[in-house]
């Protein structure tokens, strides 16, 4: 078992801790898996395949608007000139019964004709400007995304060239770093994994993909005889510094579940192979003799034979 221990604000939450945590088991191991650059390469291609739909509609509209712009202006010399007409036959009939098949009714017709079209040119050309609006951003935040991954890319490319010997390593995640983005990343990372689903509609959506007669097997062995921790030997490198709850704020209550009673259990029969710090025995007997309402979660790092 690999202990790992980082300060965070208060308020941090399980999952984007996940990267400190590799790197440090990284370093602490020596080795590394392959990274699975083919993956991340996969990625660059879809958000490109999205660049290129995005930046085609957004040509589309522009081609739209153009083409308004000139229909604006064909239409507006139009009516330059026939309100000029419309004026000259307008004193020539001063006086005189104007009948719809006159010249008269049919320029007036005409008038009204083309205002209606130049204010439907007008319509569809800030219509097409409020959708590039709208669609700019998206595809501003695609090209960031592309640029990202291509860097990602290069990143893991290089951890490949400087890795001659990759190894295989499983992660055993809980749920609070099941999230896509943490999934993604360990694929990405080379690593072979059990999580837990961040939330039910994850397990909801897979079971969907199954069939009904679908054959299950165990995963792991989680019980209330051994616990999750059983015949494993914690070591210290170093001081390790825990904050107890103060006295003002115990609420004496419990606000979480604990995964297994006999974590707490288990802490009591651990023995090291060497001696420990004095700072450690000393933390170990304090968390027995206070029963403290949440036991920090220890990340599980197995490795697999080649």
């Amino acid at each position: 078992m690999h202990v790992a221990v980082f300060h965070h604000a208060g308020d941090t939450v399980s999952g984007p801790c996940l990267g400190e945590m590799v790197t440090a088991t990284e370093a602490r191991l020596g080795c590394r898996p392959r990274r699975r650059t083919e993956l991340v390469r996969q990625r660059i291609e879809l958000v490109e395949a999205q660049i290129s739909q995005k930046q085609a509609w957004i040509e589309a509209q522009r081609a739209i608007i153009r083409t308004q712009v000139q229909r604006q202006f064909e239409l507006g010399n139009q009516l330059q000139a026939l309100r000029r007409r419309l004026t000259e036959l307008e004193a020539s009939y001063a006086g005189k019964k104007v009948r719809p098949t006159s010249r008269l009714a049919q320029a007036r017709q005409r008038k009204s004709s083309w205002e209606r079209q130049l204010g439907a040119a007008l319509a569809q050309e800030n219509q097409a400007r409020r959708a590039i609006k709208q669609h700019q951003p998206r595809l501003e935040a695609l090209t960031a995304k592309r640029a990202r991954l291509i860097r990602w890319s290069a990143h893991l490319e290089v951890d490949n060239a400087t890795c001659p010997n990759p190894v295989r390593i499983r992660w055993l995640r809980d749920g609070g770093f099941g999230d896509a983005a943490n999934v993604t990343y360990l694929i990405e990372m080379g690593y072979e994994l059990y999580v837990m689903a961040h939330n039910g509609k994850t397990t909801q959506a897979l079971l969907k993909q199954l069939p009904s007669d679908a054959t299950w097997g165990q995963a792991g062995v989680r019980t209330q005889s051994d616990g999750p921790y059983a015949g494993i030997q914690i070591r210290l490198d170093g001081p390790f510094a825990y904050q107890f709850p103060m006295p003002l704020f115990q609420t004496w209550t419990q606000l979480w579940p604990v995964s297994s009673e006999s974590v707490k259990e288990r802490l009591v029969t651990i023995t090291a192979t060497e001696t420990l710090p004095s700072l450690a025995e000393t933390l170990f007997c304090q968390v027995i003799a206070h029963r403290l309402e949440k036991v920090s979660d220890f990340e599980l790092v197995e490795r697999l034979p080649p």
